[in-house]
């Protein structure tokens, strides 16, 4: 797990590599699949591309993609989950290219979610801040109202 932490954050700017893969993944799918993805994916890959100048507005519209991205992930596997059982009984020749875009349906969401790991990472301070007190205290293990007090 610490190699991992590391490699992400010495290869921050490559997460951006990471969601034009999806994005790619996201245009095959568009076959036979409504995919609103390929839309998050180019949107996601903007904010990291063009919000470099103005830090506060950075880290709160990376903040707000991860949460959009968690959002995503729980409509995709209900979407993959459900088509696939549908999918599986068709016998014409369309079964092929259903059965392709569900795996790569599975493949976008195991990316999807190493996407949102990356992110969740690198802006865990600003995800942290941005939760309310209760929770953030529970997160720490301490109390900020007894560390205030000694």
């Amino acid at each position: 797990m610490e190699k991992c932490k590391d490699w992400i954050y010495q290869n921050q700017d490559k997460v951006k590599l990471f969601l034009v893969i999806g994005a790619a993944i996201a245009a095959f799918n568009c076959l036979t699949r409504p995919d609103y993805n390929l839309i998050i994916y180019l949107y996601i890959y903007f904010v990291f591309d063009s919000c470099n100048d103005n830090k506060e507005m950075q880290s709160s519209e990376k903040l707000n993609t991860w949460f959009f991205l968690i959002f995503s992930i729980l409509i995709d596997l209900f979407w993959t989950m459900f088509w696939s059982g549908k999918w599986s009984h068709i016998k014409d020749f369309e079964r092929t290219i259903h059965v392709i875009v569900i795996i790569t349906s599975w493949v976008a969401i195991g990316l999807k979610g190493f996407i949102i790991f990356a992110i969740g990472l690198i802006e865990w301070s600003s995800i942290k801040s941005s939760l309310p007190k209760k929770l953030q205290e529970k997160l720490t293990g301490n109390n900020y109202k007894e560390q205030a007090d000694l």
